[in-house]
């Protein structure tokens, strides 16, 4: 699963600070996680704005430092595009951070209703009410997959 990759590179210390759909790649059925440019310690409290905008989490548009909780949301938006086949669509960098602050609204098509709670919890606009870390995540897609088999 592409969250695994992303909970790899965690546990290393390491955060990604630009995820994107462009950054998972799949070779040999097996998904990867590529382009480490902006790839920072976890400790580090970096508040260059160098991330992409479609996928930046509301706290970096309010200056504040990249983390765990940034490469989640960023992960979020980039799961919700790969469920509604649709990709995020405004015009400046101010209808960005209007987007990820306040308005921001989840809909799924009905198949994928199921996988709700795991965006809710990627996707919370405050940052103390997302999940913490992506074990959080995989745990949450490991219950919707045993209520999926009910």
């Amino acid at each position: 699963m592409a969250i695994n990759k992303l909970a790899e590179l965690h546990e290393l210390g390491w955060i990604h600070g630009d995820v994107k759909a462009e950054h998972f790649r799949k070779f040999q059925q097996k998904p990867y996680l590529i382009d480490f440019e902006k790839t920072r310690p976890i400790s580090s409290c970096d508040t260059v704005m160098d991330a992409t905008p479609r996928y930046m989490a509301p706290e970096l548009f309010r200056g504040g430092h990249k983390g765990i909780q940034s490469d989640l949301y960023a992960f979020g938006i980039v799961l919700y595009e790969w469920l509604t086949q649709t990709r995020l669509e405004v015009g400046s960098y101010r209808d960005w951070a209007v987007l990820h602050c306040q308005k921001l609204n989840i809909q799924l098509p009905t198949q994928f209703l199921i996988f709700y709670p795991l965006l809710a919890g990627l996707l919370q606009k405050q940052q103390q009410n997302r999940f913490s870390n992506a074990d959080e995540a995989i745990n949450c897609l490991k219950e919707i997959q045993i209520d999926k088999n009910h």
